[in-house]
Formats: C-alpha cells, structure tokens, sequence
C-alpha cells in the first residue's frame, strides 16, 4: 500500500510540472524530430546505389558496435566516478546546507 501511495505522489509530482508550455515543446520536438527523420529518409532513399550495400551494411554495423561501446563507457565512468565525486568532494557542501539527508 506504501508503494501505491509513492507512485501516486510520483504522478502527482509529474503533473504539477507538466504545464502548457512545456506540452507545446514537446510537441514541437516531436514534430520537428520526424520532419528531420522523413527528410533524412527521402535523401536516403534519393542517392542510394545497390553497389554501395556492402559500405552501407559495414557502417550500420560500426555505429551500432560504437553507439553500444560509447554508452557502456558512459554508464561505466558515471557508475564509477559520480558517487566518488560526491563522496569526496561534494558531501561537505551539501551537508552543511542539509540538500540531502545522510
């Protein structure tokens, strides 16, 4: 029943900054997001040659492999050096203005 209560506070939360026109903007983004996605298709789709399937195929591979080494690189440093940032540096601070319970 406790977890309950949490989520509903949790959503209550989300919608007191939910506000008009922070909705526009996301909308906007989104709009925006699929012009650039059918534009960048419709060049896609323009200039493609059947000789060049090999590079194409070769290059989706490497952006897939370097997109997932990237990611684990970050997810890795910010799980590693984060919590020693703030152990080390920040706790000082924030203890003093109590931001954060110990």
């Amino acid at each position: 029943m406790k977890r309950l209560e949490s989520f509903r506070l949790l959503i209550k939360l989300l919608f007191a900054f939910c506000n008009t026109g922070k909705r526009i903007q996301e909308i906007l983004s989104v709009v925006v997001a699929v012009a650039l996605m059918v534009t960048d298709l419709c060049y896609l789709i323009y200039y493609f040659q059947l000789e060049s399937i090999g590079v194409i195929l070769l290059s989706g591979c490497a952006g897939i492999v370097s997109a997932d080494f990237s990611s684990g690189l970050l997810h890795w440093a910010a799980d590693t050096w984060v919590i020693t940032v703030y152990n080390v540096f920040l706790r000082k601070i924030t203890s003093q203005h109590n931001f954060f319970p110990k």
